[in-house]
């Protein structure tokens, strides 16, 4: 049975997770955010402060965001590599 592939999109919910939280999502330095566009870069994610999505996307790296990947968490960067291979 063919793997089905795990895609990012527009308005996905991810988790920032910064190098220096070592992957715990419970760090206070995790971010909950919606991606609201991607370049072959960065991916722009418009972060939720006080419960609210900011209007302004940030710029952010792929290796430092997580989307949930139907059943845990999966990095970024891992599902652009997926792209770039043509694995996708």
């Amino acid at each position: 049975m063919k793997e089905t592939p795990i895609l990012i999109y527009t308005g996905d919910r991810v988790i920032y997770i910064p190098t220096h939280a070592e992957g715990n999502v419970n760090h206070p330095d995790c971010e909950y955010g919606i991606v609201s566009s991607w370049n072959d870069k960065y991916v722009f994610v418009k972060y939720v402060r006080n419960g609210i999505p900011q209007m302004t996307a940030q710029a952010t790296s792929p290796e430092d965001l997580y989307v949930d990947g139907r059943g845990g968490l999966v990095n970024v960067l891992e599902i652009f590599k997926s792209l770039e291979n043509g694995r996708i």
